[in-house]
């Protein structure tokens, strides 16, 4: 079976570019661009788009690199980044948006993805740069876990008061509501129940 192929929309911190591609190993990519160019990925404005099929992610990339050829970034010849075609001037970045908003409804199974998760945990959550690389990670990272943990505890926070309030968050955001039956149940609804 071949590997998942997964297409990258990677921003740069400090540069006013950004590099179109598709790869199926992402840690190995970004380390060979980082080590080529010296820049470094900007993990959480850089995105990821996933499609059912490996032709159709490849199809993509060159329908964008195309869109986008009027915005290509030229490096001199002699520069590690001669021959590249890839790089896009930012102001390119409007049009990659507008032209995936407009065909997303031409690949159903199209995914995308703001920010890196450099183990390329794209099929089962949401990409966190968190999740360090070459560690197998499934649910909760266990760097973002610790360092939430020793966090409040250094600063004698209520852990349990900080997840009510981002659940409390999300639910808010998705416009949740309550069936007015299920507050009967409890003592007090407002309160947290043990």
């Amino acid at each position: 079976m071949s590997r998942k192929v997964i297409l990258y929309l990677l921003k740069f911190n400090s540069k006013d570019l950004f590099k179109i591609g598709i790869t199926t190993n992402l840690t190995r990519r970004i380390k060979c661009i980082e080590n080529r160019t010296g820049w470094k990925v900007d993990f959480y404005d850089s995105e990821i788009i996933t499609l059912k099929k490996n032709s159709q992610v490849r199809l993509l990339e060159q329908n964008l690199l195309q869109i986008t050829q009027d915005h290509i970034c030229r490096f001199s010849e002699d520069s590690e980044l001669g021959n590249c075609s890839e790089y896009r001037h930012l102001e390119a970045w409007s049009l990659i948006k507008d032209y995936l908003d407009f065909n997303k409804k031409f690949y159903p199974q199209i995914k995308f993805f703001k920010g890196i998760d450099i183990c390329g945990n794209y099929s089962s959550a949401l990409p966190k740069v968190y999740f360090p690389p070459h560690i197998e990670t499934n649910g909760i990272s266990k760097v973002l876990n610790k360092d939430f943990f020793d966090y409040c505890k250094k600063e004698n926070i209520n852990t349990s008061e900080i997840i009510n309030e981002l659940m409390y968050t999300k639910i808010k955001e998705w416009k949740i509501e309550r069936d007015s039956n299920n507050t009967t149940t409890l003592q007090n609804p407002y309160m947290v129940q043990y």
